[in-house]
């Protein structure tokens, strides 16, 4: 059975890249590359322009916007593009959770345009569309970034990310396979363990990529393998991460393995919102794919709401992410005109509640001092009570289990029970992604 998902998954690859790199990819990454040498009034003008094409579409043909529009008293075709975009209430996600057709555009037909399900951390399912213009944009926005570091077409890279490229069950090697069209080697995230690992890096350094794709926990662990068997580097071009959020040891690891900046990436399924780092380590907004909103919630930090610009299909508008980043002040000396961001602060469910009522996110640093750690998950069971599971190394000592303890109670208060769990693995989600925080607080009443 499992050969067979080989045989289609290598077809998959020719295909996708039919799909996903043909004319239409081609030109529009030719016309991105364009903007990003434009000046910021040039921009926003552009911005302005397609953010009114999309305000027309949904008052035509989207039936929730249609609705909406008249109960409000918002005629979009004779109020500035901004105004009326100010004027439209935020969008929750259990709301499009719940009636996902209500955002289909009535011009498409759903049979041809590609259906994409999210559950995120709540378990429930959201199901969103793209057509075929929205799906060769993402990936031409993608492929922008990657040629920031130098990588081009043609050339190999490794990619560790959810696909099962094997059982999980399989407990000899290859933990991965070659697609032969995309010029990736697709190695499996399940099966990374201490006793796997020197097999992981010995393969990649024997394909030779160009640069390195993945989840950060993933990509994490194989700089950690390359230190642990004794290589001081091992130089690609570019490290592209996506779909966790990068911590900072994570990044101060994989830059120094690789020797080379990481591409981070943030974005989304619902594909709302895209911000991502350039050459010179600087997260940005992609101002051609989103017009970004940063809205306080009631953590106290500012949320990422997106309106993209480009997906006519299925229409979504200043809808809130549940995510969170700071927004920048500062120009960028890459020179572009997309504005920076500060930092990417996380998941709503990424932070800790205390008996005092802070909301508490940015959690790695509770392992700042401690060298003898391979992965740790932090894990809210009460209001009052925190256990961090570690997976530690050999060297791991009562220290810095103490040490653990002493920055917890530091960020975390006086009040807060804090427990260190000594566990042999962390588990992943059944997409294979690595979740730093986990809160069991039942809702919002008991956090207060």
């Amino acid at each position: 059975m499992f050969s067979n998902w080989f045989h289609r998954r290598v077809w998959q690859g020719y295909l996708s890249r039919a799909f996903r790199e043909g004319a239409l990819f081609r030109t529009l990454l030719s016309e991105m590359r364009e903007r990003e040498k434009w000046p910021r009034e040039k921009l926003v003008e552009w911005q302005d322009a397609r953010l009114r094409e999309i305000l027309l579409e949904a008052s035509a043909h989207v039936p929730y916007y249609r609705r909406l529009f008249k109960e409000i008293g918002l005629d979009v075709s004779r109020v500035p593009a901004r105004e009326a975009l100010s004027r439209i209430p935020l969008l929750d996600k259990s709301f499009v959770r719940r009636s996902p057709d209500q955002f289909l555009n009535e011009k498409y037909h759903r049979m041809f345009l590609k259906k994409a399900h999210t559950s995120g951390t709540t378990g429930t399912p959201l199901v969103c569309y793209r057509d075929r213009y929205a799906v060769n944009y993402e990936h031409a926005m993608i492929w922008r970034q990657w040629l920031w570091a130098g990588y081009g077409f043609g050339e190999r890279r490794v990619t560790l990310r959810g696909e099962l490229i094997v059982p999980t069950s399989q407990k000899t090697p290859p933990f991965w396979m070659f697609s032969p069209a995309e010029k990736q080697l697709l190695m499996s995230s399940y099966h990374i363990s201490e006793d796997t690992l020197p097999l992981y890096v010995e393969t990649i350094r024997s394909f030779a990529p160009a640069a390195v794709e993945g989840y950060p926990s993933s990509v994490y662990l194989i700089a950690r393998g390359f230190e642990k068997l004794g290589y001081e580097s091992f130089p690609v071009k570019g490290v592209f991460t996506s779909s966790e959020t990068l911590l900072d040891y994570q990044r101060e690891l994989i830059e120094r393995i690789f020797r080379c900046r990481i591409f981070d990436l943030y974005g989304n399924t619902e594909r709302t919102a895209a911000i991502g780092n350039c050459e010179q380590g600087v997260y940005h907004e992609f101002s051609d794919y989103a017009i970004i909103e940063y809205v306080p919630s009631e953590t106290g930090d500012m949320e990422i709401v997106g309106t993209p610009l480009f997906n006519k299909a299925f229409i979504l508008l200043r809808y809130r992410s549940g995510d969170f980043a700071v927004p920048g002040t500062e120009p960028c000396s890459c020179g572009r005109a997309f504005p920076t961001v500060k930092s990417l602060e996380g998941r709503k469910e990424s932070y800790v509640w205390t008996p005092e009522g802070r909301a508490v996110g940015r959690l790695d640093h509770i392992f700042k001092g401690t060298h003898h750690i391979r992965e740790s998950q932090i894990i809210q069971e009460a209001i009052d009570h925190v256990r961090i599971l570690v997976v530690p190394d050999p060297d791991f000592s009562e220290a810095d289990e103490k040490q653990i303890l002493q920055n917890a109670r530091e960020r975390l208060g006086p009040s807060m029970k804090v427990s260190v769990e000594r566990v042999l693995d962390i588990p992943r989600t059944s997409r294979g992604k690595f979740v730093a925080v986990i809160s069991k607080l039942a809702n919002h009443d008991e956090r207060r």
